[in-house]
């Protein structure tokens, strides 16, 4: 049997041949064309896969970079992630401190911000906006520069909202709010990085404590018009929650824990913590600002 001469229509050394009479058409496979690169590559490559698409794979269960399994155990490692967040951390506060005390002690901003309440509800929009988008797309949160625009977002949005709830209060119950938050963050982490219980075990039963802390304070918007005292005990309430939340989150920055933020979370660990401040200062402002006034 003769043998059958593969007449190939790309560049080659049949090309533009026909093939000998009496033989079949084979045409020849294609070159292999990369989806990333121009013309014909030696072999097969794997193409660039672009902007992620979806939650990393790994750990089955994994969600928001929580890992029971903790592989990231070298200490290096984990100071340099803390180093990271706290870096975060202290900018965030910087930040919503400075614009806090703009809105306190700048009359005319003080006053101008009074005058125009409707900003408050723009910041607290677009921080739902940007809490509903994490929670769809919390993969983002690993990733540049995505997890820096969402930080972005968060640290504008709730700073924003804090100096115009500040707004409302005396100077003096804003300067002393502040002072007493500051203590009450350096004796909480201190706490979080001494104590040896391990606090993120208990993240399940306080979860359920913030949802019952949720339904209270949408009870107390209705009837803190009759029973003025429902506001102190919810910010009350608010305190105690969020100081655990706060030595719950830091110490989920730490190795051998129940659960552990991975390495590459430090931007969302920074958020974490960011919210926890947050809302610590706020419920202190509330009850120094109920003293005060």
């Amino acid at each position: 049997m003769p043998q059958q001469t593969r007449w190939s229509p790309y560049p080659g050394p049949n090309y533009g041949q026909a093939p000998p009479m009496g033989q079949p058409i084979i045409p020849a496979a294609p070159p292999h064309v990369s989806m990333w690169t121009y013309g014909p590559s030696p072999g097969p490559q794997q193409p660039y896969p672009g902007p992620p698409v979806g939650p990393p794979t790994g750990i089955p269960g994994q969600t928001m970079g929580f890992d029971e399994d903790k592989p990231f155990e070298d200490p290096e490692v984990r100071r340099g992630f803390i180093r990271r967040t706290y870096s975060i951390l202290l900018l965030q506060l910087v930040i919503m401190f400075g614009w806090v005390a703009v809105c306190s002690f700048v009359i005319e901003v003080k006053v101008w911000i009074r005058c125009h309440p409707f900003i408050l509800f723009i910041f607290l929009g677009m921080y739902l906006v940007v809490i509903v988008v994490m929670c769809c797309f919390s993969y983002m949160m690993m990733y540049p520069p995505y997890n820096y625009g969402m930080i972005s977002l968060v640290t504008i949005a709730l700073t924003g909202s804090t100096g115009c709830i500040s707004s409302v209060y005396a100077e003096k119950a804003v300067a002393i709010a502040i002072g007493a938050t500051i203590v009450v963050v350096a004796v909480l982490t201190a706490l979080a990085f001494l104590c040896k219980y391990d606090f993120t075990g208990l993240m399940g039963v306080m979860t359920v404590l913030l949802l019952l802390l949720m339904i209270f304070g949408m009870f107390t918007i209705f009837l803190v018009k009759y029973i003025p005292q429902m506001q102190l005990i919810y910010s009350c309430l608010g305190t105690v929650i969020f100081s655990v939340f706060l030595v719950m989150d830091t110490q989920s920055l730490m190795s051998g824990k129940r659960y552990s933020l991975r390495p590459d979370m430090h931007v969302f660990a920074a958020t974490l913590l960011f919210v926890d401040v947050v809302v610590l200062f706020l419920n202190i402002l509330n009850i120094v600002g109920s003293q005060v006034d």
